[in-house]
C-alpha cells in the first residue's frame, strides 16, 4: 500500500491510498478515517498516527499471501524495539494456528461477529498476531532465506518455511468488507437464466458469504432447493453426492440420455441449487467422485463453489467441460480467476479494481458484467445461426454445381469432357457465388439486437443445437440434388425436343451453347436461394447477391470476344435467344419453388419462435413496446426533448434555450406523472453569505431565498451556488464554517471522527434568470441580488398542518396535450422529491400554474405558444 503525500496548500490533511487489492486499500482507508491513518513509506521505516502520535514501524519481513496458503503476514519492528508478527486470512486457516492459551471468549465472540458479517453478504477476514524474541527471529530468517534462495522445489521449501512462524497465534479482531455489486448484475443473471444457461459461482470467500451474495444477484433464488454439500472425508462426500441426485431423481426424475437435453426439463415445477465449501469439493473432484458430481450440478440450476483456489476453479471448468463436452464460458476480473479463465472454451474478464490481469488473458474484455447478456444473446446467437446458414449454404451451392456436371457423365460415355467452360469451373466458388453465402455468415440477423435482448429464451436452441442439426444438413443436400435435376434437365428436355434456333437461324445446339445455359440456371439459383434464407438485407448484402450475378454475366460478355474456338460470339449467340432466357428463368423458378413453398407453409402453420417475433417486430407493435421509432418515422426534430440529455427531469435556463433555438423560448410540452399520495412537512433554509479569512472560511447568516435544481432535498445537507462571492461583515450570531486545517497531525487537522463540513456545489439559476411572476406576487423579493455567493443550510424539516388551495381549471381551448397532475392544488406547506409547473396561454399573455416552485416566460401579444412541464426544487413557505 503507498499513501500518496496531500497538497500542502490546497488539502493538507487529505490521504488517498493506492494498493495491489481494493481491499487492502478499504482496510487502510478505514483505519484513517477511525483516527489511525497510514502517513508514509520508505524503504527503512513506515509511519503512523495514533490518535495524533506519530509512531514508525520497521518491516522485517513479509510473507505474501497465496491460494494455497490463504493467508499473508507481516513481521516488523515496534517502535518500543519489540518485533511482532501479524497474520491476517481466512477464519478456517487462522484459527487452525491460534496458541492454546488464547482466550476462549474472544475466539467465540470474533467468530459469531464473522458469521453476522458474513450473513450480511460481507467478506470476512480474521487478523492474528504474536511476538517473537530476536533469537526466534534470527533463526528463522536464516531458514526463510535458504527457501527463497533454493533452485528445487523453491514454493514447497517457502511454505515449509513460513509455517514454521506462523503458529502460536492470538486473535487481534476480524474485518468485513462489502464487495458492492455492479450496476445489473441481478437483472443479467436473471437474464441468463431465463437463456438456460447454466451458472457456477466459484469464489474465494466463505460459505455464508457466498450464499448471501448468490441470492442478491439472483444466482439463488427463494424457491430453489439448495443443498449444502460439506464433508471431510471421501466417503462422505459420495454419501451427500448420491443422497442429493436421489433427492432430484425423486421430484424430476431420471436424466435424459441425450447430452443435448440434460438439464431441460420445461415441465418441472421445482429447481435446485449446491453449495459446496473448497474442501469437499477437493473431495468431489477426484477421480472417483468427480462423474458422480457431475451428473449432480448440471441437474441443478446453479452451483456455488466456495473457497476454492485458482486450481480448483480450472479444475471444475475443465471437468464439465470434458465430462459433457459442452461449450463454457468463464468470467472473472481477478487474477485468481486467469487459470479458470484460459481452461474454458470462451473466457471473458473484466477491467475493474483488482487489475487488468483476467482482461489480458480473457478472449472478450469489457467493463461491466452486464455487457455480457449482449454478448451471448446478441452477438453470440447471430454468430452462432450466421455459421450454421453459411455451412449448409455452402454446400448446398457447390451440390447444385457438381451434380450438374455429373448428370452429363452418362450422355458423355463418362469420359473427361466438361460440361462447363473451364472458366466457369474456376470462377464459380472464387466469384460468382461465394460472396452471397460470405455475406450471408456475416451480416444476417434473424431477429433484432433489442427483440434478442427482450426473448432470452430464444438462446436454449442454440444451447441444444438445434440450428445446425444432421436433418437439416441433409435436407439441403437433397434440395441442392433436386435442383441440379432441374438445372439440368430442363435445358436438355428444351435441347432434345425441338431444334432450338438463334436469331440468324443457326442452331444452338452446341455444347458450350448447352453447358452455359446450365452453368446460369446454377448460378442464378444458388445466389436467388441464398436470399431466401437472408433474413436482413443491407446495403451490403444487395449489393453482393446482385453484383454476384451481374458479375457472372459480364463474364460471359466479356470471354465471348476472346479468340477462343468453342467461346466465340457466345453472347450474341446466347443472349438474343429467347429461347435460352426462357429456358434460364423457367429452369429456376422450378428449382426454387419446393424451398419457396416449404418456407412459406412451415412459418405460417409450423412457425419457430424466431419466426413469431420476427412477425411481430414486422407487422406487430413489438417496436413500439420497446420504445423503437419505426424508420418512416426517424425524422430529425429540433426540439429539446429530442436531445439525449433531456431524456430526465430538467430545469432549462434561458441562456441554454435561447442558444439552442433560433426563435427563442418555445419548450415542448411533456406528461406529468401527478402528485405524491403525501406531501412532506415544510423545510427551512438560510442563506448565509461567504468571505474569505486567513483562518478559513466564515459564513453570515442571511433571509434571502432561490431556487437550486437539486431533485433529492433530503436531510441536513449544504448547497452551494457558482456564483462570485459579496464581502459581507461578520456578526457574533453568525455561523462559521472552517475548512482550513489548524496546526497539528492528520487526526487534529481533518477532526475525525466529526464530519466534513465542506459544502456540496450544486447547479443554480440566476437570480435574475425570470422576472417575477404575475400570479404569485412578491416571490421576486425573496431572491437574492444577482452575483452573490451563497451557500443554503437547510434545518431539520418541519411538519405544519396540510392545507390544500384550489386554482382555476384550464380554458377548455387552452388545454395542452400534456397531462395535469392528478390533483388541483398548490401546497406551499411541503415539497415532493419532484416539482411540476406547468404554462398555458391561449391569447395575448400567458396563464400560469405554479406548483412548489416558479417558471415564467414574457411572451408577445397575440402570440400563442405551449409551456412545458420542469422539474426542480423550489423554496418552500416557511
Amino acid at each position: 500500500v503507498l499513501a500518496d503525500k496531500p497538497e500542502p496548500n490546497t488539502r493538507p490533511f487529505l490521504l488517498n491510498y493506492k494498493a495491489e487489492s481494493p481491499d487492502e486499500s478499504a482496510l487502510v482507508a478505514a483505519a484513517r478515517d477511525v483516527g489511525f491513518p497510514f502517513v508514509n513509506k520508505t524503504k527503512e521505516f513506515l509511519e503512523i498516527e495514533v490518535m495524533g502520535q506519530a509512531e514508525r514501524y520497521v518491516p522485517l519481513k513479509v510473507l505474501e499471501f497465496n491460494s494455497t496458503r490463504k493467508r499473508m503476514s507481516v513481521i516488523a519492528r515496534t517502535p518500543l524495539g519489540k518485533i511482532i508478527l501479524y497474520c491476517k486470512g481466512a477464519d478456517s486457516v487462522i484459527y487452525e494456528r491460534l496458541a492454546d492459551d488464547c482466550d476462549p471468549a474472544i475466539k467465540e465472540k470474533t467468530m459469531k461477529d464473522m458469521e453476522a458479517f458474513a450473513n450480511g453478504g460481507l467478506r470476512t477476514l480474521c487478523i492474528a498476531y504474536r511476538y517473537l524474541s530476536e533469537e526466534d527471529y534470527l533463526q528463522w530468517s536464516r531458514v526463510y532465506d535458504a527457501a527463497t534462495s533454493s533452485v528445487q522445489d523453491r514454493d514447497e521449501e517457502m511454505d515449509k518455511a513460513t509455517a514454521l512462524v506462523e503458529h502460536s497465534l492470538h486473535i487481534l479482531g476480524a474485518t468485513a468488507l462489502e464487495d458492492k455489486l455492479q450496476e445489473g448484475v441481478p437483472d443479467a443473471i436473471e437474464t441468463l437464466h431465463k437463456a438456460g444457461i447454466k451458472l457456477w459461482i466459484l469464489t474465494g470467500d466463505k460459505v455464508q458469504t457466498a450464499i448471501e451474495i448468490a441470492f442478491s444477484c439472483n444466482l439463488l433464488k427463494t424457491d430453489m432447493d439448495v443443498m449444502i454439500l460439506s464433508a471431510d472425508t471421501v466417503d462422505s462426500a459420495r454419501t451427500q453426492i448420491e443422497a442429493g441426485l436421489n433427492k432430484i431423481a425423486s421430484v424430476l426424475g431420471p436424466p435424459s440420455w441425450d447430452p443435448r437435453k440434460r438439464g431441460f426439463l420445461p415441465n418441472a415445477k421445482a429447481s435446485f441449487a449446491v453449495v459446496i465449501d473448497g474442501d469437499t469439493l477437493r473431495h468431489a473432484l477426484s477421480p472417483e467422485l468427480k462423474t458422480l458430481f457431475l451428473n449432480l450440478g448440471t441437474q441443478c440450476e446453479t452451483v456455488v463453489c466456495c473457497r476454492v483456489s485458482p486450481a480448483q476453479k480450472a479444475l471444475t471448468v475443465k471437468l464439465v467441460k470434458e465430462g459433457r463436452n459442452a461449450m463454457t464460458l468463464s468470467i472473472g476480473d481477478g487474477a485468481n480467476d486467469v487459470a479458470m479463465i484460459q481452461e474454458a472454451n470462451i473466457g471473458c474478464g473484466l477491467f475493474g479494481h483488482e487489475g487488468s490481469q483476467a482482461a489480458m488473458s480473457a478472449d472478450y474484455a469489457f467493463g461491466q458484467f452486464r455487457f455480457l447478456t449482449k454478448l451471448l444473446l446478441v452477438h453470440g446467437r447471430w454468430s452462432y445461426r450466421r455459421i450454421a446458414d453459411m455451412h449448409s449454404n455452402f454446400f448446398y451451392k457447390n451440390v447444385i454445381w457438381t451434380f450438374a456436371m455429373f448428370w452429363f457423365l452418362p450422355w458423355n460415355s463418362f469420359d473427361a469432357t466438361y460440361l462447363y467452360e473451364y472458366t466457369f469451373i474456376l470462377l464459380y466458388n472464387l466469384a460468382f457465388t461465394s460472396l452471397p453465402v460470405i455475406a450471408l455468415g456475416a451480416f444476417d440477423q434473424d431477429i433484432n439486437a433489442k427483440a434478442a435482448m427482450a426473448f432470452p429464451q430464444l438462446y436454449i436452441r442454440g444451447i441444444r443445437g438445434l440450428e445446425y442439426t444432421r436433418s437439416k444438413f441433409w435436407l439441403y443436400m437433397i434440395d441442392g440434388l433436386y435442383q441440379s435435376v432441374v438445372v439440368y434437365f430442363v435445358p436438355y428436355l428444351v435441347w432434345t425436343i425441338g431444334d432450338a434456333l438463334s436469331w440468324d437461324g443457326k442452331g444452338i445446339d452446341s455444347l458450350s451453347d448447352f453447358g452455359t445455359t446450365v452453368s446460369v440456371a446454377a448460378i442464378f439459383a444458388a445466389n436467388i436461394y441464398v436470399g431466401i434464407n437472408t433474413h436482413y438485407w443491407t446495403v451490403i448484402t444487395w449489393v453482393i447477391v446482385v453484383g454476384s450475378s451481374l458479375i457472372m454475366v459480364l463474364w460471359i460478355v466479356i470471354y465471348s470476344f476472346f479468340p477462343t474456338y468453342d467461346f466465340n460470339d457466345e453472347v450474341i449467340v446466347l443472349f438474343g435467344n429467347v429461347i435460352f432466357w426462357a429456358t434460364v428463368i423457367l429452369s429456376v423458378v422450378l428449382a426454387l419453388a419446393p424451398r419457396f413453398l416449404v418456407k412459406f407453409f412451415t412459418s405460417t402453420y409450423m412457425p419457430s419462435d424466431s419466426d413469431i417475433v420476427r412477425e411481430m417486430w414486422v407487422k406487430g407493435d413489438l417496436k413500439d413496446r420497446l420504445g423503437i421509432k419505426h424508420r418512416r418515422d426517424r425524422k430529425y426534430s429540433g426540439g429539446l426533448e429530442t436531445a439525449p440529455m433531456f431524456s430526465k427531469p430538467h430545469v432549462r435556463s434561458a441562456s441554454e434555450i435561447s442558444s439552442y433555438l433560433e426563435e427563442g423560448y418555445q419548450p415542448a410540452m411533456t406528461t406529468s406523472p401527478g402528485e405524491h399520495g403525501s406531501p412532506p412537512g415544510a423545510e427551512k433554509y438560510v442563506d448565509v453569505s461567504v468571505v474569505n479569512s486567513p483562518y478559513g472560511e466564515y459564513a453570515g447568516e442571511d433571509t434571502r431565498y432561490g431556487v437550486t435544481s437539486d431533485e433529492t432535498l433530503r436531510g441536513d445537507e449544504t448547497y452551494l451556488s457558482p456564483d462570485p462571492p459579496t464581502p459581507h461583515q461578520l456578526s457574533p450570531g453568525q455561523l462559521a464554517l472552517s475548512t482550513s486545517p489548524r496546526p497539528g497531525s492528520y487526526y487534529s487537522a481533518s477532526d475525525i471522527p466529526l464530519p466534513s463540513p465542506l459544502p456540496t456545489a450544486v447547479y443554480r439559476h440566476p437570480s435574475d434568470a425570470y422576472p417575477p411572476s404575475p400570479t404569485t406576487p412578491g416571490m421576486n423579493s425573496l431572491r437574492p441580488p444577482p452575483n452573490s455567493y451563497e451557500m443554503r443550510v437547510r434545518s431539520a424539516p418541519q411538519s405544519p398542518p396540510y392545507s390544500p388551495q384550489p386554482r382555476s381549471p384550464y380554458a377548455e381551448d387552452a388545454m395542452s396535450p400534456g397531462r395535469p397532475p392528478e390533483s388541483h392544488a398548490h401546497h406551499f406547506s411541503g415539497v415532493t422529491e419532484t416539482s411540476y409547473v406547468t404554462a398555458h396561454s391561449a391569447g395575448d399573455g400567458a396563464e400560469q400554474d405554479h406548483q412548489w416552485g416558479e417558471q415564467y416566460q414574457q411572451e408577445e401579444p397575440g402570440d400563442k405558444w405551449r409551456g412545458s412541464t420542469y422539474s426542480y426544487a423550489g423554496p418552500r413557505a416557511l
